[in-house]
């Protein structure tokens, strides 16, 4: 009987395994049929279009029926794989029922099963965890299987949960994070209570962090003593994992990170969320990667100002443009080479090592090699030898495809070793920079103190920057709705984002105007203008203000009066 019972939960695993593999199939299915429309559209326009048009031609239509043979093909051949996935899974579960043992053909079989031992650990062993194993690699063969002690329903959820994000999840947007943790992680694997380094796999990620005390460490490291490291619970039971993850939620949204609005922690917390996984890790990690990204941290960077550029273009830049400007910056000898975005079509790998020639002056022999694979293999090993204490971020995957997230993670560690901006002449028109380093303190511990008070009223999505995210006016009438319910009239405001031009000066006045109704601002001189351009005084003085009145607001409350408390009141009480 007790045979019968462990069959019956294995059938119902695999039964659980197929039908999930099934609802993707039909997932893809659908996503094909939608690209099956739009080439047939396309090819209409296609022939309706002269093959020639005075001084063009219809390249554009032909390009974008290309890409879109291609993903049709894509999903496909993905398609495929999934049914071939589903034909295993049921010969398995045929084999099941005949014998009572089943046959699991993985390299790392172990993971299936929820044992963390890799095929390596497995050979050799007669017993494991409460079943016999008789290894044959690449496959090995489990008899008398006892369920029950080895396997719980739980760990068979997070199990089809793990395998179908595996699916879904390019290992390339595993890598780069596998990467950085096992960089700076290493040493703290006993706190973190897990084993480094981390294969590069998506159930690594899940386990490692599992626990919530790797990211509440990682939130530290983004902005440092943002959380207690004694109110982390090490060793946590399963309410404390859950008091770990909202510790670490509610300090990401006060720090600037985005959190996904529909995070469910019960669904994150058995694998069925690991998207939501990974972009809270890259949140984080790139928060730490662009902190020195900034006009302020590298006053170096006023050298990429443009004659076109207005004064300030510079400072409300985000990052990832910044990084591209430096980059072109220095390919302005290499005149085949320039890059608009990080999955633009350009050469990576010649961008790459023009960078370590030009800045670093590190010879590049691999560029001689004919085979692409080798080049990228031995430019990796060259990296990884020449800046031992550095993460790499990228492998050959990346490299060839061109991953946005990678490359900018590996520009982004390369601008951190050196800049190549140092010294040289400064153009006159860029003199309006200097002395912007001397304010740099004072400005940004303000402008992080109003960031922290921002986020902290629950406002979706957070700013990362008080100044720049502030522009379009939107975040600051939610701030009045929040202060005061009904305030806002929202028939008024542009709220489909991203908010155009114009739209956002007619939000930011709309703002400026509520301000003087609700008696926030009584400043003379500033207007939407101000706010929608990114001046930065300005704005922080408009965001200040309304902290007070939210500060009065919770002493009026406090007090139980409805008359404003005064600064002599709270100073006499101080």
């Amino acid at each position: 009987e007790d045979g019968n019972g462990e069959q019956k939960q294995r059938e119902d695993w695999l039964k659980g395994q197929v039908n999930r593999l099934k609802e993707r199939c039909r997932e893809l299915e659908e996503e094909r049929e939608k690209w099956r429309i739009d080439e047939e559209l396309l090819r209409e326009e296609l022939d309706r279009t002269p093959s020639l048009v005075k001084g063009g031609s219809n390249d554009e239509l032909v390009q974008q029926l290309n890409e879109s043979l291609l993903e049709k093909s894509f999903l496909t051949e993905k398609n495929a794989a999934l049914l071939e996935k589903i034909e295993q899974l049921n010969k398995e579960l045929d084999d099941l029922k005949e014998g009572g043992q089943g046959q699991i053909v993985r390299e790392d079989s172990s993971r299936s099963l929820g044992i963390e031992v890799t095929g390596e650990d497995l050979e050799g062993l007669n017993q494991f965890d409460g079943f016999s194993i008789g290894v044959e690699r690449p496959s090995f063969v489990l008899t008398n299987l006892n369920l029950n002690t080895a396997l719980s329903e739980e760990q068979m959820e997070i199990n089809c949960n793990l395998e179908m994000a595996r699916e879904l999840i390019d290992e390339d947007d595993v890598f780069y994070l596998i990467s950085y943790l096992n960089k700076e992680f290493s040493a703290d694997a006993e706190a973190i209570g897990h084993k480094f380094p981390l294969r590069v796999d998506i159930s690594e990620i899940f386990y490692a962090c599992k626990s919530g005390v790797l990211l509440c460490k990682l939130v530290n490291k983004s902005h440092p003593e943002t959380i207690d490291e004694r109110v982390i619970a090490l060793n946590p039971t399963n309410e404390e994992v859950l008091e770990n993850f909202n510790l670490c939620i509610d300090s990401c949204k006060s720090i600037g990170c985005t959190i996904p609005k529909d995070l469910d922690l019960d669904r994150l917390l058995i694998g069925a969320a690991c998207e939501h996984l990974l972009q809270i890790l890259w949140t984080l990690i790139r928060s730490i990667l662009v902190k020195k990204i900034n006009i302020y941290a590298c006053p170096d960077l006023r050298k990429l100002a443009l004659e076109s550029d207005s004064g300030d273009e510079l400072v409300t830049m985000s990052p990832e443009l910044l990084i591209i400007r430096w980059v072109n910056y220095h390919l302005k000898t290499a005149t085949h080479l320039k890059i608009k975005k990080f999955d633009d079509d350009f050469s990576t790998l010649d961008v790459f090592s023009h960078l370590l020639e030009k800045i670093h002056e590190l010879p590049c022999p691999y560029m001689k090699l004919f085979d692409p694979n080798e080049r990228i293999d031995a430019f990796i090993q060259s990296f990884s030898e020449t800046f031992t204490n550095s993460c790499v971020f990228i492998n050959a995957n990346g490299l060839l495809h061109r991953n946005p997230k990678m490359v900018f993670a590996f520009l982004a560690n390369l601008f951190s070793l050196g800049t190549g901006l140092e010294g040289g002449e400064v153009k006159e028109e860029e003199e309006n920079y200097e002395g912007l380093h001397s304010k740099a303190t004072d400005a940004e511990r303000e402008a992080e103190v109003l960031k922290l008070w921002l986020n902290s009223l629950g406002i979706e999505p957070p700013i990362v920057d008080v100044v720049t995210d502030l522009g379009d006016g939107l975040f600051l009438l939610k701030v009045f709705d929040k202060l005061n319910p009904g305030s806002v009239d929202w028939s008024q405001v542009a709220t489909k984002t991203p908010v155009p031009k114009f739209k956002r000066l007619q939000n930011a006045n709309y703002a400026f105007q509520l301000a003087k109704v609700m008696k926030i601002s009584t400043m003379i001189g500033i207007s939407g203008v101000d706010l929608e351009s990114g001046n930065q005084k300005m704005t922080l003085a408009f965001v200040w203000l309304i902290m007070r009145y939210h500060i009065q607001l919770m002493l009026m409350a406090i007090s139980s009066s409805d008359i404003a408390i005064t600064d002599t009141e709270v100073l006499a009480w101080a």
